[in-house]
């Protein structure tokens, strides 16, 4: 089975989750502008249609196409990705 070249695979997930563990009501997202440095992230679903995200996956449709194939990649750096989040999340 080959697999896509933005696949990366992960040692680790964040947040500690544990391998193979899904988180409901987020969506995962690798995050990051090299492959050495994506992060695997989970973005809140209540927060997914927030304008500010909306406009960065509409970056990455225009970046990596719309038939990404395993988790959505997001060219962001994830530190400031998850500042994003942190900031949407106490508005909420």
């Amino acid at each position: 089975m080959s697999s896509s070249p933005s696949y990366v695979r992960l040692a680790s997930f964040n947040d500690g989750e544990a391998t193979g563990s899904r988180r409901k009501g987020y969506v995962p997202v690798l995050v990051g502008t090299d492959k050495e440095d994506m992060e695997r992230l989970c973005i809140p679903i209540k927060l997914i249609n927030h304008p500010s995200l909306v406009s960065l996956l509409d970056d990455s449709v225009q970046e990596f196409g719309d038939n990404q194939q395993g988790l959505l990649r997001v060219s962001c750096n994830a530190d400031n990705f998850k500042e994003l989040l942190r900031s949407l999340s106490k508005k909420k």
